[in-house]
């Protein structure tokens, strides 16, 4: 993906996959608070997977955008470049195996909500 030029629906659909993401964590992270044993030790190591692929991904394109001295285009600069800013910036200090603590799920949450907020944004924009 070229980031200095990116197309509004690829930003969308990235957002859009964290917070689906999100969602999905949450949804597991219920299920691991209920869950004893081996089925806990399964949703664990799910909730670490999907964690760390965000938080991974997020991370490369927090490298990559701030390489981007000039963005090209407005949907990069004003909002896919911010978006990723957020996400990463807010989740990067939670280690995946925080799993459970209040960090963590603040993690997740940031997530999903910073995802949803810029989506928002990126889907009214008149910007290509």
């Amino acid at each position: 993906m070229n980031f200095a030029e990116i197309t509004k629906e690829e930003a969308i659909e990235k957002l859009s996959g964290y917070k689906k993401t999100s969602n999905e964590i949450f949804e597991l992270l219920k299920q691991y608070g209920e869950a004893k044993g081996h089925k806990r030790s399964e949703l664990k190591s799910k909730i670490e997977e999907l964690y760390s692929s965000v938080k991974q991904e997020a991370k490369e394109y927090y490298k990559q955008l701030s390489k981007v001295s000039t963005a090209k285009n407005y949907i990069t600069k004003a909002l896919f470049g911010p978006a990723i800013d957020d996400i990463y910036v807010h989740i990067s200090s939670v280690a995946k195996n925080r799993v459970g603590s209040r960090d963590f799920e603040s993690a997740v949450y940031n997530i999903g909500s910073y995802a949803g907020h810029w989506l928002g944004f990126l889907r009214n924009s008149k910007s290509e």
